[in-house]
């Protein structure tokens, strides 16, 4: 085959190709505006879900805040009520401690099966079993009040 030949058979191919690949140009052009179109629907679409979500979040912590601040005044109330009642018993036993509340020792033991304390010793240290006693009805009522506020305010989550 002679070169002029070969040059002609490339130069048909190249012209149908060309003509080809223009073809396939437009159709790919209008594929790609149908794809663009269907994006922006689909950008929109989550748009809108993620505004509605943001919204809904929203309320949902504000209902959240204000459940917590009715939670909050609730235990603030709860907890003046204890420290109030915690207070008189602590004064309560104060001034039983005061008064004497043991009788006068006895001057001997009548039997071994009986024992003496020294007064002002038994007094003490009832005083400071008192003390300790409410020391953990405190803290016991603290910790009972923290639980049943924080379930209130679970209940109100919910």
């Amino acid at each position: 085959m002679s070169p002029t030949i070969i040059l002609a058979i490339l130069l048909a191919i190249a012209v149908a190709g060309d003509g080809l690949l223009a073809k396939l140009y437009v159709g790919a052009k209008s594929d790609l505006a149908a794809e663009t179109q269907k994006y922006d629907g689909f950008v929109a679409q989550v748009k809108l879900l993620g505004d509605q979500q943001n919204a809904a979040a929203a309320k949902q912590k504000a209902a959240d805040r204000a459940n917590k601040e009715k939670a909050d005044a609730e235990h603030a109330k709860t907890v003046a009520a204890l420290t109030s009642t915690i207070g008189k018993l602590r004064r309560d036993a104060s001034a039983g401690a005061g008064r004497g509340g043991l009788s006068a020792p006895a001057p001997s033991t009548a039997s071994p099966t009986r024992t003496c304390f020294d007064p002002s010793k038994l007094s003490r240290a009832l005083q400071v079993l008192d003390e300790g006693l409410l020391g953990i009805v405190e803290t016991g009522s603290n910790a009972v009040d923290d639980l049943d506020n924080a379930k209130t305010w679970a209940q109100g989550v919910k």
